[in-house]
C-alpha cells in the first residue's frame, strides 16, 4: 500500500485538500481543523496569535498568523470549493499554557460569529500537541508531549479520533485545586471536553440541565447537599454516567459504598499533583467505560439480544462484578437468549454493614 504524502503546516499557513496527510505541531498556537462530510475534503490552519493587537512587531507576520483572520480565510476557501456550513465538522487543537487561552477564545468567538459549532476539541493544559490529519476521511491522530527547553520529549498520550463528538464532562467538587487537576486530566485528551465545573450539587444541577453532559465526576462532601443524596436524586429519573472522586476510600465507610449501590460506575480517591500522570490515565479510561456502559444499557433490549446472538456460541458464560455492577449484571442477564449456555456470576461485595457502622 502506497504511503500518503505528508504536508507540514507551519505557523502562518493553511491547506485544504482531499488527499495526503497534514502534520501540525502546536504549543500555544491553535489549529482549526475542518472536514466536509459531504465533499470529503479537509483543511487546517495554524495561527500564532489571536489578533494583530497581540504583537508590536506585525511586519513579518501575515493574516494567517492571526486567529481572527486565519479562520475567516479558511472558511472562505471551503466556501470557494462548494462547501456549506451545515456539512462542516470543526475541531480545534492546541492552545497550551497561558498564552494559548487567548487563542482558544478567539477561535471559539470567530466560529460562533459564523454560527459554526465546534464538534470536538483538544485544547489547553501544559502539553504540546502533534497532529496528523487525513483530509479524505476526517481521521485525526493527536499526540501530547511534554516540552523541555522548547524540545518535544516522548509522547504521554496518543489518541485517534474520527471527529466523533467529545464526551462532555461536568466536574463537581468544592475544592478549586481538585477541579483544576481534574480539568487538566480531561483537557489533555481530545476524547473529552470539560463543559463546566460546579462547587456543589445545586450549581451542578443548573449546568447539567443547560449543557447536558455525558459524564459527571462527583465529590461526596460538599456544601448544601452531599454527593450521595444528589446522586440518588440524579439516578431516579434517568441513569447517568458518574465517577465518584472523593477523599473517602472504600475502607472508610458508607458514603462510597452507598454511591456505588446507587449506580456510580467507579470511585477514585482524589489525586495529588504527583499522581496526575499515573492516576489521570486510569480516570480517563474508567470514564470512557462508564459512558460506554450507559450507552449499552440504553440500547433497546431487542438490539442487545441480537448482538448477543451474533456472537459465536460459547460453552459457558462467566461474568465478574463488584459492588457497583449489580444493575449492569442484571441488564446482561435479562438480555440473554433463552437458549444461552450455562453461566457463572462472581461478585466482589464490600461488607456494607461494617462500613456503615464505621461511618
Amino acid at each position: 500500500m502506497e504511503s500518503k504524502k505528508i504536508f507540514n503546516i507551519q505557523s502562518g499557513e493553511m491547506r485544504v485538500a482531499s488527499s495526503g496527510l497534514m502534520s501540525i505541531v502546536l504549543g500555544s498556537c491553535i489549529a482549526v481543523v475542518i472536514f466536509d462530510k459531504k465533499l470529503k475534503i479537509g483543511g487546517a490552519n495554524h495561527f500564532l496569535l489571536s489578533t494583530r493587537g497581540q504583537t508590536t512587531q506585525p511586519s513579518d507576520l501575515t493574516p494567517l498568523h492571526f486567529g481572527d483572520e486565519a479562520i475567516v480565510l479558511l472558511l472562505k476557501e471551503f466556501k470557494s470549493r462548494g462547501s456549506f456550513p451545515k456539512d462542516l465538522i470543526v475541531k480545534i487543537v492546541g492552545g497550551a499554557n497561558e498564552l494559548g487561552q487567548t487563542n482558544i477564545a478567539i477561535a471559539e468567538k470567530t466560529l460562533l460569529k459564523f454560527n459554526i459549532p465546534i464538534e470536538n476539541r483538544s485544547v489547553g493544559g501544559e502539553l504540546a500537541r502533534k497532529v496528523h490529519f487525513d483530509p479524505a476521511t476526517g481521521d485525526l491522530k493527536c499526540k501530547l508531549f511534554p516540552i523541555q527547553d522548547n524540545i518535544l520529549t516522548s509522547p504521554k498520550v496518543e489518541v485517534v479520533t474520527s471527529f466523533q463528538k467529545a464526551i462532555k464532562v461536568l466536574i463537581v467538587d468544592d475544592s478549586k485545586p481538585i477541579r483544576m487537576i481534574l480539568r487538566s486530566i480531561y483537557s489533555n485528551d481530545p476524547r473529552f471536553e470539560v463543559i463546566g465545573e460546579a462547587n456543589h450539587p445545586l450549581e451542578a444541577e443548573e449546568i447539567r440541565k443547560k449543557c447536558e453532559p455525558d459524564l459527571m465526576t462527583l465529590d461526596i462532601q460538599m456544601p448544601y447537599q452531599d454527593g450521595v443524596s444528589y446522586l440518588q436524586s440524579l439516578m431516579k429519573p434517568l441513569p447517568f454516567a458518574v465517577v465518584v472522586i472523593t477523599d473517602f476510600g472504600a475502607a472508610q465507610g458508607g458514603p462510597v459504598v452507598s454511591a456505588m449501590e446507587l449506580g456510580a460506575f467507579h470511585y477514585f480517591q482524589k489525586p495529588s499533583l504527583n499522581e496526575v500522570t499515573e492516576l489521570g490515565e486510569k480516570i480517563r479510561e474508567t470514564s470512557l467505560h462508564a459512558v460506554e456502559a450507559l450507552r449499552k444499557k440504553q440500547m433497546p433490549s431487542r438490539a442487545r439480544r441480537n448482538s448477543l446472538r451474533a456472537l459465536k456460541p460459547p460453552s459457558m458464560i462467566v461474568i465478574g462484578s463488584s459492588t457497583g455492577g449489580t444493575e449492569v449484571v442484571k441488564e446482561i442477564l435479562v438480555s440473554l437468549p433463552e437458549d444461552c449456555p450455562p453461566g457463572l456470576v462472581a461478585y466482589y461485595l464490600l461488607d456494607t454493614n461494617k462500613y456503615r457502622r464505621a461511618s
